[in-house]
């Protein structure tokens, strides 16, 4: 059974973990786009990882510094 996990992060600098992102070969975007999460429920995230099963990874800008991964 799937199943959908928020994990919290303690990332502060999104420079870095876009840099970490392109090292492992991973594209991803930014601007406020649209996450569809489990039975439908919609996150809204800064930087998002499209992966091609359709279950995206999002990263969402907390306004501390942190993000978090949904």
């Amino acid at each position: 059974m799937s199943h959908l996990s928020k994990i919290t992060t303690q990332i502060y600098d999104l420079k870095l973990l876009k840099n970490a992102l392109s090292d492992l070969h991973l594209e991803w975007k930014v601007d406020s786009t649209e996450l569809s999460g489990f039975q439908g429920k919609i996150d809204i995230v800064d930087l998002v990882i499209e992966q091609e099963n359709g279950i995206d990874v999002g990263f969402s800008w907390n306004g501390k510094g942190a993000t978090r991964l949904l």
